[in-house]
């Protein structure tokens, strides 16, 4: 679940990295919360998930901003 600030005309992008390697890109295209999903597998075990920001901006005027509020892992 999360929500973004527009900088510049561009909304932030977030990538969803499971040990280290991206597994989606999404574009936080809105102010309020939104839950963004994707489905794939891995292997059984203990895995790192991230969530990454890979556009950042800030001028004098604007502040591009990422919201992340939760990651939801189902089984």
């Amino acid at each position: 679940t999360a929500k973004g600030s527009i900088a510049a005309g561009v909304w932030p992008k977030m990538e969803l990295r499971v040990d280290g390697v991206k597994k989606a890109d999404f574009i936080a295209t809105n102010t309020a919360w939104i839950i963004y999903a994707i489905k794939f597998s891995v292997p059984a075990g203990a895995h790192k998930v991230a969530v990454a920001f890979t556009n950042d901006l800030k001028t004098v005027t604007e502040d591009r901003n990422l919201y992340v509020d939760k990651i939801l892992i189902k089984k």
